[in-house]
């Protein structure tokens, strides 16, 4: 998620919005057992690519091993 919106999900919470946190929020959900079983796909924001988890594996690799195919948002939005 873009680092805006994961803020809007940390912040009714009490979870500040930096980086390590949306590293720890992100390796909670892509070291999910069984994860692959109800996802295929997951468009991940540039940030990510680049995270591992706290054993080193990068997180594109996580996704690999549940056969989730990992993708890029590489758009800005849409604007008026």
């Amino acid at each position: 998620e873009y680092t805006g919106t994961i803020g809007k999900r940390f912040a009714p919470i009490g979870v500040e919005n930096i980086e390590e946190n949306r590293r720890l929020y992100r390796q909670l959900l892509f070291t999910t057992k069984g994860l692959g079983q109800y996802i295929s796909g997951a468009i991940t924001f540039e940030e990510t690519l680049f995270h591992k988890a706290d054993d080193g594996t990068p997180f594109v690799e996580l996704l690999k091993r549940e056969g989730i195919v990992p993708g890029i948002k590489v758009d800005k939005g849409v604007k008026p």
